[in-house]
């Protein structure tokens, strides 16, 4: 299929299913301490409009057809499937979206490989089977991503995944911070202004496909932090404690603040660890889309290619960064690298219908009045 028609399958298929206002946001880091988090959003009903809608349910329908006769019968039922959900909500108006629902909708356009979660072994990216368009790119900047992989960990408490974090040198002073998603704490901040953090959090720069060590670091002390859902601004900036096996902390992340303002269209990799989401069991066996994306390895380290996004319009104007990579519960605080140079230039939190969020470097800096180097 060539850019265009597949340019032209993503939107429409975003059209039809990216009716959430501001309140449809997903956070992608899992529930503080015995808190689960509501999954199924109200549709608004501001917005419908039941012919552009009935018009991307019958391209879902072509599509599927063009599934059965490439013989995958999987991929053609998916497309009906959403076909059938585009239909109900012209036919019922606003509807109750399962957590089933919203990620078959957010998934399908990243199904046919050009959206993969390469894994990362011995600090190293590893080339995933299906790369679609983004093959080359990983042969030609695989050297330079690898320079700023080993710099992100994975966030736990009490043996529990919160979320991702990159850590980071500051300009000004000897000392390294890890910069993760505000929305990452919930349950393990302490009330006040400012907030201090509860103690327990731990960093393991080594969780990695088939790894056998650790690389665990305390997280002691909170530097910075905002979690604003509406106006987008999330972040949280910790100071790196102490090692819990002995070792030395990686390099710090490579960045250069010219790099830290993203154009549309630019390609970027989120650096993460996402983890199995909470959806039927069903969902994860061979030949399943979720199988196809992460083959059951969850929680480990892993770069998943994408391209930057136009903002909505209602976030439009403000400095956060909108992205079509594949991520999932579990993403929140991952890394936004720049995929030809490796440079960090941002921070990864969550999703809507319509698109990725995260929050520029550059803002960070502003907000925090830290300088990274």
């Amino acid at each position: 299929m060539s850019d265009r028609c597949r340019g032209l399958q993503e939107r429409r298929l975003r059209q039809a299913f990216g009716t959430r206002g501001t309140n449809g946001f997903r956070p992608e880091s899992h529930a503080g301490p015995g808190e689960e988090r509501a999954d199924r959003t109200r549709e608004s009903p501001e917005g419908l409009d039941g012919a552009r809608i009935r018009a991307a349910r019958d391209y879902l329908l072509l599509l599927a057809e063009s599934s059965r006769a490439r013989e995958d019968p999987f991929l053609a039922g998916e497309l009906n499937a959403a076909a059938e959900g585009a239909e109900d909500v012209v036919r019922q108006g606003p509807v109750v979206r399962t957590p089933d629902e919203a990620f078959r909708a957010e998934l399908l356009i990243h199904a046919d490989g050009t959206r993969p979660a390469a894994l990362v072994k011995n600090g190293s990216l590893l080339r995933p089977e299906a790369l679609g368009d983004f093959g080359e790119l990983y042969v030609i900047s695989r050297q330079t991503v690898d320079a700023s992989i080993r710099s992100a960990g994975r966030i736990d408490a009490s043996g529990r995944q919160l979320g991702g974090g990159m850590l980071l040198a500051l300009e000004d002073r000897d000392e390294h911070v890890v910069l993760t998603a505000g929305h990452v704490l919930d349950g393990w901040l302490e009330p006040g202004d400012p907030p201090t953090l509860r103690p327990g959090l731990v960093i393991d720069f080594e969780a990695e496909f088939g790894g056998a060590s650790s690389n665990r670091h305390r997280l002691d002390r909170l530097l910075s932090y905002c979690f604003d859902e509406p106006s987008g601004t999330d972040y949280a900036l910790l100071a790196l404690g102490a090692s819990l096996d002995g070792r030395s902390p990686p390099a710090a992340a490579l960045t250069d603040p010219g790099r830290w303002r993203l154009a549309v269209g630019e390609t970027i990799g989120i650096l993460g660890f996402p983890a199995r989401p909470v959806l039927p069991s069903s969902l994860f066996l061979p030949g399943q889309v979720w199988h196809s994306l992460f083959g059951g390895a969850w929680s480990v380290k892993r770069l998943s290619p994408g391209r930057v996004s136009a903002a909505p319009a209602d976030q439009a104007g403000q400095d956060l960064v909108w992205h079509d990579a594949t991520t999932t519960i579990g993403s929140s605080g991952s890394g936004i690298l720049t995929f030809g140079s490796g440079y960090l230039a941002g921070v990864h939190a969550g999703g809507r219908s319509e698109a990725n969020r995260g929050m520029s470097l550059a803002a960070i800096a502003a907000r925090s009045g830290q300088g990274f180097g």
